[in-house]
């Protein structure tokens, strides 16, 4: 399972949702579950960085394994 640590910042969102867009690449996901993973992503990883380490910065660990069903 790939997995990448990322400073808990806004800045590294798109860091984050590159590195998941490079492990479902090979399932050809339709641009509307892709809308829906980058929504999620997003939502957890602004949270994580807005709330979780608050006032200090921490770190992320992305885990991402993908499977088809």
């Amino acid at each position: 399972m790939p997995v990448k640590i990322f400073e808990a910042t806004d800045e590294n969102l798109e860091a984050v949702n590159d590195f998941i867009h490079e492990q479902i690449k090979p399932f050809s996901c339709q641009s509307q579950t892709l809308f829906q993973i980058d929504l999620a992503v997003e939502e957890i990883f602004v949270n994580i960085s807005h709330y979780a380490y608050s006032p200090d910065k921490g770190t992320v660990q992305i885990d991402c394994s993908v499977e088809k069903t």
